[in-house]
């Protein structure tokens, strides 16, 4: 019962934070109703790293992670994944600034992408899952390296350290 009670408030609170977060993302001409209803947005859209509302987004990742099935877990991985390096990607768009926080993103997608290698060695995979694994690996690497050179030298060695992870456990894979 008192877990029961617990989560319920839990949920009220993740709730009460999205919409929180998406009033504060109105843009004033939409509270002030000067746009179109087809204009407007119920719902945050894309939250980065840098977003208030992030931790709700890194809280729920953790949810689904922690309550699938090892098969379940592997493609939330690449797909946490993905999302990670295209957030990297938004971050660096945004400029220097926002420069520590993307390599913290681009980090966290090669270690989804490890973990998520590591977990289908102790799991019998099946072959689509596996070349989605490896597919997911090819196109981290390639990614990576190219987002590299928009890192000072001092960040690049930390992605290469990872990138070559990434190639041992697809070399792995391969074989």
């Amino acid at each position: 019962m008192k877990t029961r009670l617990l989560l319920s408030f839990l949920a009220f609170l993740i709730g009460l934070g999205v919409i929180s977060a998406s009033l504060l993302n109105t843009p004033s001409g939409i509270a002030a109703g000067q746009t179109s209803i087809s204009s407007k947005q119920m719902y945050i859209g894309e939250v980065l790293p840098d977003h208030v509302a992030y931790p709700v987004v890194a809280a729920m990742d953790r949810f689904y992670l922690e309550t699938a099935t090892p098969t379940e877990r592997i493609h939330y991985e690449i797909k946490y994944s993905h999302r990670r390096l295209e957030y990297a990607k938004a971050l660096l768009e945004k400029g220097e600034d926002k420069q520590d926080l993307a390599l913290a993103t681009v980090t966290k997608s090669q270690k989804y992408l490890i973990k998520a290698s590591n977990e289908a060695e102790q799991i019998d995979l099946s072959d689509s899952t596996r070349d989605l694994l490896k597919r997911a690996l090819m196109f981290n690497i390639r990614e990576v390296k190219e987002l590299t050179l928009k890192f000072p030298d001092y960040d690049r060695s930390v992605l290469d350290e990872l990138r070559q992870q990434e190639q041992m456990l697809l070399d792995k894979l391969q074989s």
